[in-house]
């Protein structure tokens, strides 16, 4: 069965309805400008009647986004730069191997592309808080208003409009600039083959291995939100500890000034800290709540093997 590209269209709609698919040719929905950027399209079958130009990489890049009637390149070793400005012609994905496809896109639709959960509560995507030119890749509510819950690339925003977002060649889920720099990584330390992601309806992004085991999980990586199903956790072997963190603004997801985590000793608690400083506390753990919450029931507390962890359950 063949198929267009993403905000891709048939040209001839007569020749699609007909299954006549050889001379099958898909065009951009909508043609842009200055703000376009690259949807990567990985282990591909390169499309036929390239163009080749004797560039760099970077170069290949630059000299498709100038060109308005480019509509997608490629940088393939032992060939070098290719271009495409008359339709996007016989590819195929492959599930290893093949190169890499960048298909030009406006930056409209480059945010527009977000992975759901199967309930519709939540989504994972690009986004630009307020009037900031930066983007992320963060966990949002599925609501017209933009309610973000968990940012990924917080420290490392992405200041051009070709972010990419995918599962690396190790397993690893990684975003990427426009120069191909990665910004964020999951940074699992063992090479995982065939891994796959997820947006769940509690709002948790998985990393799963080839048999459906769970390898990283948003929910032990906090941002600056607590939903439920979200755990906060102090090792005391390694001092490993996770903590929330405020945003610098409504425009900056950036750590800022307000973080929050479990302090052990001598007895746990949950500290608010502002610029390093203890700004409040829970008072201590007693095995079903905080001393210093009144009417608390919807925590839990788990300890083992040295880490200690709080959540809101049910």
């Amino acid at each position: 069965m063949c198929t267009c590209f993403p905000e891709f269209e048939p040209i001839s709609n007569g020749e699609w309805d007909e299954g006549n698919w050889t001379m099958l040719q898909c065009g951009r929905k909508i043609f842009g400008g200055k703000e376009d950027g690259f949807l990567k399209m990985s282990r591909v079958k390169l499309p036929d009647k390239s163009k080749w130009f004797p560039m760099f990489e970077t170069e290949c890049r630059n000299e498709c986004l100038n060109n308005c009637t480019c509509m997608a390149y490629a940088y393939y070793d032992g060939v070098g730069c290719m271009m495409w400005d008359e339709g996007l012609i016989d590819v195929q994905k492959f599930t290893s191997d093949g190169a890499d496809l960048y298909i030009r896109l406006v930056d409209s639709e480059l945010d527009n592309e977000t992975l759901v959960s199967n309930g519709q509560k939540f989504k994972l995507g690009f986004f630009s808080p307020g009037n900031s030119s930066y983007r992320y890749v963060g966990i949002m509510y599925n609501l017209p208003v933009m309610t973000v819950i968990w940012v990924a690339n917080r420290e490392n925003p992405i200041n051009d409009s070709s972010g990419i977002m995918e599962i690396s060649g190790d397993g690893n889920l990684v975003i990427s600039d426009g120069q191909n720099s990665v910004v964020w990584s999951s940074n699992i330390s063992t090479y995982v083959a065939n891994s796959s992601a997820q947006i769940l309806d509690t709002g948790n992004l998985v990393l799963y291995n080839s048999n459906g085991g769970i390898i990283w999980e948003s929910f032990l990586h906090v941002s600056d939100s607590f939903v439920e199903g979200v755990k906060t956790f102090t090792n005391l072997s390694t001092k490993e500890r996770s903590i929330m963190t405020s945003w610098r603004s409504s425009n900056d997801p950036g750590p800022g000034r307000i973080t929050c985590s479990i302090e052990p000793s001598p007895i746990s608690q949950l500290f608010v800290w502002k610029d390093g400083y203890p700004y409040w506390r829970s008072g201590p753990w007693n095995g079903q709540a905080f001393n210093g919450v009144p009417r608390m029931k919807s925590f839990y507390y788990w300890r083992r093997r040295g880490v200690i962890r709080f959540g809101i359950g049910r």
